[in-house]
């Protein structure tokens, strides 16, 4: 199904997650929001971009026909559409953007300074294809004992895909973060294993955006670090903006 959106989203169980500000983040920012990221064409039917029916020509790929009208000064959709007319015209191949050549189109954003980590991961349609098709390159890398998070971060860059800094996509403590009480802007928040710490922060963060004075407490993160959050919470109060 990644191939009918622009973007694909993978998200923990227990982080926080606001898609509408993620939403916001890729259509208002570059290089998020620029055309070469975005899909060209709706998607075909029925893919059938193999080989070249044109008599002759059955050993060329429909993608080097549809890069060969592209490297004559046509746009993706247009070679698209040249490609697709039936022999003895063309090659009569249904290929999406995918067989077009486009430069940058592949990425993913990392969301740490300490690289990709797994609790929220946004890669564009062509990522996830490139990262699919490439992953048999990616084999080497088995052999460390990475979680998928930093496979995934380590096999991108080997596949070349553009790695885009963002960090405001999460706050975590993992990376250093204190997520609670969950008013900052950030698109998602990690980690809250308990209904009631979960929705705690959901709220929080829906109600205040950027956060008032008065957050509120987390007794299962204060448990889980040894009572240090007790410092810097206070009891949650309701306000009024």
């Amino acid at each position: 199904r990644y191939r009918y959106h622009d973007w694909v989203v993978k998200v923990d169980p227990d982080s926080v997650f606001f898609p509408s500000r993620l939403r916001e983040l890729i259509r208002h920012k570059s290089p998020y929001n620029e055309q070469q990221v975005q899909r060209r064409v709706e998607e075909p039917k029925e893919l059938r971009c193999g080989n070249c029916r044109l008599n002759g020509k059955e050993h060329e790929t429909c993608a080097s026909h549809v890069r060969f009208w592209q490297q004559n000064g046509h746009t993706c959709k247009k070679a698209l559409e040249l490609t697709s007319r039936d022999a003895p015209t063309d090659c009569g191949c249904d290929c999406d953007d995918f067989a077009c050549d486009l430069p940058g189109s592949a990425m993913y954003l990392n969301n740490c300074k300490w690289g990709l980590h797994g609790p929220i991961e946004v890669l564009s349609r062509r990522a996830v294809a490139t990262y699919a098709a490439g992953l048999p390159k990616c084999v080497g890398l088995l052999e460390h004992p990475w979680g998928e998070d930093k496979f995934l971060d380590q096999c991108m860059q080997e596949l070349g895909v553009t790695r885009a800094n963002e960090y405001s996509l999460l706050s975590e403590t993992a990376c250093g973060e204190q997520p609670a009480p969950c008013g900052t802007s950030n698109v998602a928040f990690h980690p809250f294993k308990s209904i009631q710490s979960y929705f705690t922060c959901y709220e929080y963060a829906n109600k205040y955006g950027m956060g008032p004075a008065s957050p509120p407490v987390f007794p299962d993160l204060e448990d889980a670090q040894g009572g240090g959050m007790g410092d810097i919470m206070m009891k949650y109060q309701e306000h009024s903006i």
